[in-house]
């Protein structure tokens, strides 16, 4: 019985190496392919080429000179170097396609991206801080007092290096929501008139007490898009403003620049585009467009007129895909803004 038994096992190992050779060779041979056996002989294409080839044989042994040797071209002598070897065929073993990658499908995405950074390729060198306050519902009043008293003596302080380029509160959207936009040109102004700002002591008990009033408040600073100049045109008295804020997928802010490009030209037919920015530091990925009507019914005819203009449809379409998210708000120019 010991004996049977120790056949029986016997038996089993030997058909799993023999199974485990057979695997082996399998990806051997996946792995490293036979190269196809190049002939080394070359057949002449007609006979008159043979006859040449046989005539130059001839005169080359009465000249005493080397002669061609059989089974080669007649232009090729017996000191001329041997074919080259193939190419090594391209490594195709299912191991290697899943660790190094398939070679057909690779490709140098290095080769087709811009050698400068996107801020640089679409930006102007204005600089903006847009600054969102959210005030406390019942200290509304109150924030507006406050604001309307102090900023117009801010923007007349030699400690403001910069510019206003707007202020709006909001009529629909978040509720009780304040936006000014300040302009600088260049970091270094924006830096001076913080560090100016910060040891100015009315400065600092305005500050305190606008903390007071707020819910929260965001900064976010933001470059212009160089192909939307900003717009200052004297504005319709009881114009609103339309702030479109836009999420998009990183690394997409490039094509929408070129998108909006042709998408410009065909909203600006029927309406005043203001400016447009994105986000430089803070909220990252950010785009904002600021547009003007005359009212909310104005509004409704201009976006659906964009349509019927060649262009604005293909714009919608390519720029869609870009975003992850959106919101629009409405909003009425404050009394010391330039933008009216």
């Amino acid at each position: 019985m010991l004996v049977a038994s120790a056949f029986r096992q016997s038996a089993i190992l030997k058909s799993a190496i023999a199974g485990c050779s057979q695997s082996l060779r399998f990806w051997s041979a996946q792995s490293h392919p036979t190269p196809t056996p190049i002939s080394t002989t070359r057949t002449t294409a007609t006979a008159t080429a043979t006859s040449t080839a046989a005539a130059s044989s001839t005169g080359a042994a009465a000249t005493g000179s080397n002669p061609t040797k059989p089974g080669l071209d007649a232009t090729t002598t017996s000191d001329s170097a041997p074919p080259s070897p193939p190419s090594p065929l391209p490594n195709k073993s299912l191991i290697n396609r899943i660790i190094y990658g398939d070679p057909a499908t690779s490709s140098n995405s290095d080769a087709t991206q811009p050698a400068e950074s996107h801020s640089k390729l679409v930006g102007a060198n204005q600089l903006y801080e847009m600054h969102f306050h959210h005030v406390k519902p019942d200290r509304w009043n109150e924030y507006m007092d406050l604001t309307s008293q102090y900023v117009p003596k801010l923007l007349a302080s030699p400690d403001f290096k910069g510019r206003m380029t707007g202020s709006w509160t909001t009529a629909i959207g978040d509720p009780e929501q304040a936006l000014t936009i300040y302009e600088y040109d260049g970091f270094a102004a924006q830096r001076d008139t913080s560090l100016a700002l910060a040891r100015n002591p009315a400065h600092a008990a305005y500050t305190t007490q606008l903390r007071s009033t707020l819910r929260s408040r965001h900064v976010n600073v933001v470059l212009r898009f160089q192909f939307w100049q900003l717009d200052p045109s004297p504005m319709t008295p009881g114009s609103l403003y339309e702030l479109r804020s836009y999420i998009l997928h990183p690394g997409k802010l490039l094509e929408w620049e070129q998108r909006w490009r042709r998408g410009l030209e065909c909203r600006r037919q029927f309406c005043q585009p203001v400016g447009a920015w994105f986000s430089h530091v803070g909220d990252l990925n950010k785009v904002y467009h600021l547009w003007l009507y005359a009212d909310l019914e104005k509004r409704k005819q201009t976006r659906e007129a964009a349509w019927q203009v060649d262009g604005w449809a293909q714009t919608v379409y390519n720029t869609v895909p870009l975003i992850q998210h959106m919101d629009c708000t409405i909003m009425y120019p404050r009394e010391f803004s330039p933008l009216k």
